[in-house]
């Protein structure tokens, strides 16, 4: 479907597809109460994250590149789209991954293959009824879901010219194994394109502001319940600060609210599922019996229902010590 829309897509002058990104922005904005509910449903995300920061930024995402769309021609003389893409994102920002990989692709003329992450297809599969309603031809934006396997077949596809992959650093290795060994079957030599993990940190100088510092680290850790690669998941604070900011810093983290999603009050929900439940717990157990960290708030969890992870601060004593250099993708 992709390949056989590509040809009158990318024919379209840019002014026209421009068109076409301006109303899905439009009917975002207008249903951006229900996709705030929908992926609160979906990833647990808290409802003041989804309506107050991820779905607005998926619209400016769509009205940004009609800009870009309408003034590609002029803008980008000598360039031209790919052609088929595959797109292939992850669970902690759905809708605003969404945007990230398709509004850029159809601007410049692309058609479009997604797969959603298996845990969060709900939110994208209301984005294709959106394509749909504003009249967006059929087989620029196809939504295929599915689990792991479902990605690998896009990358084995003959007919794919690029792909463009969110996740972890482990299924990106396999993508390019897949390619490099089908090479020789497809169309064209694929081009791909991959953001994968991250170990974010806060370095805070001896002068820095101390309410600055707390907000920093809790918002920058705790946010998303920690899920995403851009989580400051490690900080370096001077001991001429820290002596100061500890008390503050636990004390706030301490009073942390989570629980149900749909609660503006909440800042923070479950994690995704039982295999990373498990893995940032791990984590907590270890700094508990080591003699070389320190939990000093939080640490609490309980998977009876859900898996909540009360926000952990662990200080650890050695800058090699585990906490600081494995990306641990929870609070």
């Amino acid at each position: 479907a992709a390949r056989a829309a590509f040809k009158s897509w990318s024919a379209l002058s840019s002014y026209e597809r421009g068109k076409y990104l301006y109303a899905i922005a439009r009917m975002i904005q207008k249903h951006s109460r229900l996709f705030a509910v929908l992926e609160g449903m979906d990833n647990g995300k808290p409802i003041r994250e989804t309506r107050d920061v991820d779905i607005p930024l998926v619209a400016r995402h769509f009205y940004h590149h009609a800009g870009w769309a309408q003034l590609f021609d002029e803008t980008f003389p000598g360039y031209g789209p790919v052609g088929v893409c595959g797109q292939v994102i992850p669970w902690n920002f759905p809708l605003l991954m969404l945007a990230w990989k398709i509004a850029p692709a159809i601007a410049a003329g692309n058609t479009v293959v997604l797969k959603p992450a298996e845990f969060t297809s709900i939110s994208a599969l209301a984005f294709a009824a959106i394509c749909e309603s504003v009249g967006l031809p059929s087989g620029v934006v196809n939504i295929v879901t599915g689990d792991g396997r479902t990605g690998a077949l896009i990358t084995e596809h003959e007919d794919i010219d690029k792909v463009a992959f969110t996740g972890s650093t482990e299924v990106f290795n396999s993508f390019w194994e897949t390619i490099g060994g089908n090479i020789g079957g497809y169309r064209s030599y694929p081009r791909i394109v991959r953001e994968t993990g991250g170990k974010n940190f806060i370095v805070a100088h001896p002068s820095a502001e101390l309410d600055a510092v707390k907000t920093a680290i809790i918002r920058g850790a705790f946010e998303n319940q920690g899920q995403k690669c851009s989580a400051a998941s490690r900080a370096y604070v001077p001991v001429s600060l820290w002596k100061d900011l500890e008390g503050p810093l636990v004390e706030e983290t301490e009073s942390l609210t989570m629980g149900d999603p749909r609660e503006f009050t909440n800042f923070l929900n479950a994690v995704i599922d039982q295999k990373a439940f498990d893995k940032i717990t791990s984590y907590i157990d270890r700094a508990r019996k080591s003699d070389d960290a320190e939990v000093i708030a939080g640490g609490a969890y309980d998977d009876s229902e859900g898996w909540f992870i009360r926000p952990t601060i662990i200080q650890a004593k050695r800058p090699d010590y585990v906490s600081m250099c494995d990306e641990i993708f929870g609070p």
